[in-house]
């Protein structure tokens, strides 16, 4: 009897065992978007596979969704599920159940309100107490900023619309936007179509900046997001253009989908997207996200983290363009002038008249070539090449001809010369022909200074506006020099027609003289290296340029005497005002980079993208963060500014290429990056050696010591050509603390340098010595430390931050830093060097070490430890 209850049990009862096994194997829970914008991001290309979390579920590949919240909401989030008795779900916050209760919507799709919390989360689903699903919940602050959207045409837009719209769709990123419509601009600017932008999104057109330039002269920004709308681009299949990470955009106003046109530009601009399909990404047009073509508004959770990190950053100057900054070794005018040389007054006043628009370190350069050897046929990159470059060749390649064919003659009635030295013979000629024809060409080059103008007529110029003529020199750059010695002035003179050039010194001096008893004539009557005010008793040398209007009595004496800096201010009256002590704090960036990528195919896409490095510092100081080097990382300079208290706060761009640091080269510094160690795992370091496999380190497979692979021999070549560019800044600077001239002896001067701005610092600290007082300088990583020396008698109080390269090069060389391996500044002792503390083990790494943003912790040092700075 027993037997046979098994058998029956066993026929009717075990199936239904084992079905309900094989469900309970399959059962799993997917989180899913629910509509086209939703806050829950799930993998739907394969492309992007690589940020998303994967794990096993019942034994089978599961990859994990993102869902975002605001920190203490209680958000709401769908999911399927696959398999039976959705009752059995329990959900677990960390190692804790949570009550959540799902609610059935259609079918297998559930929704669950997500618990509140302060931080992010994984939500994971149990399902008889096995995992079978799993959510990532990403918590982002609520942000909100300004759309300023500016016509350039008549255009009708619903801005509530719209508004609602952008908060539609960039609310998956918990940001919100408060459109506003300005008036109808036009700039004076012939075009109605705007030029074709680049394809990477890194510059804008010289037209867009005329257009963003006479809009903000007109309406100062104010720390919004501003889109131009225009009637389209050259190009009509282009709708928009924002170059990523600025706070300008530019839009055709009549398109179908105008909202997500302007809503994909804030996504370059806002976000610092890319096109989705950048990277190896999806396929042009087969995604449904916002930064697709196509209709797409769906944005992945990489998308919503860069918006978050990246909104708050407002600038509206792209990497490549001169900002205008009063600061310069040159001063720029243009007037014009009557048959009689007076000065033609606009709207009755001669200060209207004389023209300041820009400094900058070099004289433009003006050519009159009369010799047809010399005259340009055609440009090879940055050289002009004319007749005489090509005379050049090819006689030097007949002569090196010649001369070969009779050395080997010559050598074959002596010996038998056998086929391999005439290959070597070969590349002999052919490296010493190249030599002598770049010193010749060179040589030629130099040529054209015989023909440069320094003053007189511009035949070039004849007929031009003064409009026309101002953008020709400010395009007019000089590369031949990198500074002018002195300071000077350049002037550029209208009569009739005709354009006339004059150099001349830092003091224009202009006499406006009566008649009919009123001032109604101004001529120029010459200039000066001195700031002479005979009627305040008041002689100075200026270190700055300014321009003087003297109105002259009919007996020609002086009557009255105004001083204007370049910047067109007047300071007459400040001259004889006391000149209080002030705190100047000076930062200076390193190096920055086209590319923060981690590996060697990130950094090779942007090198492609952006060209291999950005041009070298232009030697201007800026009164705000002109790249956007400090404020984006936990706006170091702001936390500098707090503890120093300065009265004014001015930036040096110490940027310049890889080649002046002791890696030497671009490609040295790629190929150490990409094949040094990532940081290991907390105590379990398996980074002492590392397996070379590449031919730059001209090693054979094997291992080497990691810290051996760092590049600690100082390029002193490239370290002083830092500091030379450096003086120049420091001239820059000594010109705008003394706009007033002589103001800024009993200042004091604050430095922090970082990277590749130590150097740089150290030309600036050259040329500002015994001009102003030094105080206290902040060298955070600095590159190639032991090519420069402080002088620690001149300051009150000196710091170096960095990584500790003896306490972890043989046992954790991952945490060193690569970029510039540390080693102690020349003039300092071991007692100024303050190293990062071990607990921020994550902010360490060949990147980490080096990062400006990773510095926060020097705020946190306790006062009278080493490293303190001093609140003041």
């Amino acid at each position: 009897m027993p037997y046979r209850l098994i058998l029956l049990f066993s026929i009717f009862f075990l199936p239904f065992f084992r079905l309900s096994a094989q469900q309970e194997d399959s059962t799993r829970v997917e989180f899913i978007p629910v509509s086209e914008i939703s806050p829950v991001d799930a993998l739907r290309y394969p492309e992007w596979w690589e940020n998303y979390q994967r794990i096993a579920v019942n034994g089978k590949p599961y990859t994990v969704a993102y869902a975002s919240s605001a920190r203490g909401d209680q958000d709401t989030v769908h999911f399927v599920f696959h398999g039976a008795f959705p009752e059995r779900l329990r959900f677990r916050m960390g190692d804790s159940i949570v009550g959540i209760r799902p609610s059935r919507m259609d079918g297998d799709t559930f929704a669950i309100v997500l618990p509140s919390a302060s931080e992010n989360y994984d939500l994971e689903v149990r399902y008889r107490n096995k995992l079978v699903g799993k959510n990532q919940i990403v918590l982002l602050p609520k942000m909100s900023k300004t759309v300023v959207l500016v016509p350039l045409l008549s255009a009708k837009i619903n801005i509530d619309s719209l508004q609602a719209y952008l908060n539609r769709v960039y609310g998956q990123a918990n940001v919100s936007f408060r459109v506003k419509l300005a008036p109808l601009f036009q700039p004076d600017d012939d075009a109605t179509l705007l030029n074709n932008p680049s394809p990477q999104f890194d510059r804008y057109t010289d037209q867009m900046i005329r257009i963003r330039n006479a809009y903000f002269d007109a309406h100062k920004p104010n720390g919004a997001y501003y889109i131009f709308l225009a009637e389209g681009f050259v190009n009509p299949s282009i709708l928009g253009y924002n170059v990523r990470n600025k706070a300008v955009g530019f839009v055709k106003f009549e398109q179908t989908d105008l909202f997500r046109s302007i809503a994909q530009q804030l996504g370059f601009g806002a976000g610092a997207l890319q096109p989705s399909w950048f990277d190896n990404g999806p396929e042009k047009g087969s995604t449904d996200n916002l930064m697709d073509t196509g209709v797409g508004e769906r944005l992945t959770f990489v998308q919503w983290e860069a918006i978050q990190r990246n909104i708050g950053t407002i600038s509206y100057y792209d990497e490549y363009e001169d900002v205008l900054t009063n600061n310069g070794i040159v001063a720029y005018y243009f007037w014009e002038e009557d048959a009689n040389g007076n000065i033609i007054a606009i709207n009755g006043t001669f200060t209207r008249a004389i023209r300041h628009p820009f400094k900058r370190n070099q004289y433009s350069l003006h050519l009159d070539i009369d010799n047809w050897l010399f005259a340009p046929l055609f440009t090879l990159g940055i050289y002009d090449i004319c007749a005489l470059h090509l005379l050049s060749l090819t006689l030097l390649l007949i002569c090196s001809r010649v001369l070969r064919r009779k050395l080997i003659h010559w050598l074959n009635t002596r010996m038998r010369v056998r086929r391999t030295f005439r290959w070597l013979l070969r590349l002999v000629f052919l490296s010493a022909f190249s030599v002598s024809f770049w010193g010749l060409f060179l040589l030629i080059h130099q040529g054209y200074s015989l023909f440069e103008v320094e003053r007189g007529e511009l035949e070039y110029l004849r007929g031009v506006d003064i409009d026309h003529t101002e953008t020709l020199i400010r395009n007019n750059v000089n590369n031949e020099r990198l500074a002018e010695k002195e300071l000077g002035s350049e002037i550029l003179v209208r009569r009739g027609d005709n354009w006339f050039l004059e150099r001349e010194r830092r003091v224009l001096y202009f006499e406006v003289s009566e008649e009919n008893g009123s001032w109604s004539k101004c001529k120029f009557r010459g200039s000066s290296d001195t700031l002479s005010l005979p009627t305040k008793n008041y002689k100075e040398l200026a270190e700055s340029h300014y321009f003087v209007f003297i109105y002259s009595k009919k007996d020609g004496s002086p009557a009255i005497e105004k001083v204007f800096n370049h910047a067109g201010s007047e300071i007459s009256d400040k001259l004889e005002l006391e000149d209080p002590a002030s705190r100047i704090l000076l930062l200076v960036n390193g190096y920055r980079p086209t590319s923060l990528g981690r590996t060697f195919e990130e950094n090779f896409a942007d090198i492609q993208a952006n060209g291999l490095e950005f041009p070298n510092s232009k030697n201007l100081i800026y009164d705000f963060d002109r790249y956007e080097y400090w404020e984006p990382w936990k706006r170091m300079n702001m936390r500098f500014k707090k503890r120093i208290n300065p009265s004014e706060v001015y930036y040096a761009d110490g940027h310049f290429s890889v080649a002046t640091s002791n890696h030497r080269s671009l490609i040295d510094f790629t190929t150490l990056s990409t094949s040094y160690p990532h940081r290991c795992e907390k105590g379990h370091h398996i980074c002492q050696s590392t397996e070379i496999n590449d031919w730059y380190f001209f090693s054979s497979k094997g291992e080497r010591k990691t810290a051996n692979l760092l590049r600690m021999s100082p390029n002193q070549e490239g370290f002083d050509e830092r500091r030379l560019n450096g003086r120049i800044a420091g001239r820059n600077m000594l010109a705008m603390l003394n706009e007033l001239p002589n103001h800024s002896a009993n200042d004091t001067l604050f430095i922090v340098a970082h990277s590749m701005g130590y150097a740089y610092s150290l030309g600036i600290i050259d040329e500002l010595r015994g001009k102003i007082e030094f105080g206290g300088l902040y060298i955070i990583a600095p590159e190639n430390a032991s090519a420069g020396k402080i002088n620690m008698d001149e300051w009150k109080e000196v710091w170096q931050y960095g990584s500790n390269f003896g306490r972890y090069a043989k046992r954790a060389p991952c945490l060193l830093d690569g970029i510039a391996p540390q080693v102690k500044v020349a003039g300092l002792t071991t007692d100024q060097r303050v190293f990062i503390p071990h607990k921020y083990y994550k902010r360490m790494g060949f990147f980490d070490s080096h990062f400006i943003g990773h510095y926060t912790w020097i705020f946190d040092i306790p006062e009278g430890d080493p490293g303190y700075i001093q609140q003041r």
